[in-house]
């Protein structure tokens, strides 16, 4: 249960709390408690709750622009439409928190613990969650776009239909992810273990590959255009009616993967790889023999 004496410091507004909990509360090593309280539509920008408890906090609409919650325990926390832009989370404790819709525009949640967490159709746009632990998160139609997920751990979540354009996913586990329709362009996944992912119908256009995990995974249908998968891992992958053009292959053995139907015009293949377009009829197959296929200048995106 929530401390009195604090929530009502607290209601007495954001100066008058951060003015009281540095001269009374970081002095004696007390750590703020507002468990189960209902701050709900409350005006909190700039407040400072660095190791607070508020599990279970009623935070539903309300205003945290630029507050600290950095190692704060905020498990099963209501924040769903909350404002959250420039905030820190820093090992934050998050875990099954409900924060549909939020606004986490920028914020930093470094090494924050997210799983379970709800996050459908959240706004994270360039927002640091390096080493944050997702496992299971729900990301649905989340925007996620010049995100950094540097080494965060994203196994099993939920990212379908997410805006994940320029994301940095570099290092970062996505095992058994569902990134099915999501829009990737341009993102990072240098490195990145996608094994058994899904990422049907997904847009991989100018995606970062290299030496990716992507063992297992469903590409069916992804656009891959020009991205850069050299090295990378794709035993058993399903990259079935996927567009690979002007993609770049190198060093990475595709007769592991499965290619049935696949695009690959252009493509930049592992040396002793042939790949022909199949004929539409018998009478256009005679044209393979002095086909040439065109060569294109490849430039990744700076990370």
């Amino acid at each position: 249960m929530a401390d009195q004496e604090m929530l009502a410091l607290l209601r007495k507004g954001v100066d008058s709390w951060n003015e009281w909990r540095q001269t009374h509360l970081v002095k004696q090593g007390i750590k703020p408690n507002f468990t189960g309280a209902n701050l709900e539509g409350q005006d909190l920008a700039g407040a400072v709750f660095i190791k607070a408890n508020m599990t279970g906090v009623n935070l539903r609409r309300s205003l945290l622009t630029k507050s600290d919650l950095s190692q704060a325990t905020l498990i099963e926390a209501q924040l769903s439409r909350s404002d959250l832009r420039w905030s820190h989370l820093e090992a934050a404790d998050l875990q099954r928190a409900d924060l549909r819709n939020a606004d986490l525009s920028e914020a930093n949640l470094t090494d924050a613990i997210l799983i379970r967490a709800v996050l459908g159709k959240a706004r994270l746009k360039q927002c640091k969650l390096l080493r944050s632990n997702l496992h299971r998160a729900d990301l649905r139609a989340a925007d996620l776009v010049q995100a950094r997920l540097n080494q965060a751990d994203l196994t099993q979540a939920d990212l379908r239909s997410a805006d994940l354009r320029q994301a940095n996913f570099e290092g970062a586990i996505l095992e058994g992810a569902d990134l099915s329709l999501s829009d990737l362009d341009g993102v990072n996944f240098q490195g990145a273990n996608l094994q058994g992912a899904n990422l049907c119908g997904a847009n991989l256009n100018r995606a970062n590959l290299v030496r990716a995990n992507l063992t297992g995974a469903n590409l069916e249908t992804a656009f891959l255009s020009q991205a850069n998968l050299t090295r990378a891992q794709v035993k058993g992958t399903c990259f079935k009616q996927a567009d690979l053009w002007a993609a770049i292959l190198t060093d990475t053995r595709l007769e592991e993967a499965v290619l049935e139907d696949a695009n690959l015009a252009a493509a930049i293949l592992p040396q002793g790889y042939n790949w022909y377009p199949r004929p539409t009829t018998e009478d256009t197959a005679e044209w393979l023999d002095d086909t040439e296929l065109p060569t294109v200048e490849y430039t990744y995106p700076s990370s």
